[in-house]
């Protein structure tokens, strides 16, 4: 897979450090219908790196300028940083599987019994 379009990731020392990052990134993607991006906060380690605290924002599809200025300062809270490729395609390839199968579930037509339902 190439690298994907988009992407943003900040280091934090503790999960209590992140969090609050997390839901201003989430709430900032919500409050745009047409963003096509995922956040998430994440414990790992990559590389030499001890174990940290990471919000990663990414998706198949770059925001509007206003969007991606918005999503950059609220991850300044804390330290940018580069994410390996590898996992950074894993994530999106799961993303846009999951939004695929979200999709066909609501294409589906809703069947409805003809009689109430008796456990018995």
């Amino acid at each position: 897979m190439e690298k994907i379009p988009y992407y943003h990731a900040s280091r934090f020392k503790t999960d209590g450090d992140c969090n609050p990052t997390f839901l201003l990134a989430e709430e900032a993607i919500s409050d745009r219908a047409n963003a096509d991006l995922h956040v998430s906060c994440i414990g790992a380690s990559f590389g030499e790196r001890r174990f940290s605290w990471f919000v990663i924002v990414y998706g198949p599809n770059s925001p509007s300028n206003s969007l991606d200025q918005q999503l950059q300062s609220i991850l300044s809270k804390g330290t940018t940083v580069t994410i390996p490729d590898d996992f950074i395609n894993g994530m999106v390839e799961r993303y846009v599987l999951e939004d695929q199968k979200d999709n066909n579930l609501l294409s589906k037509p809703i069947h409805k019994a003809n009689k109430p339902f008796s456990p018995n």
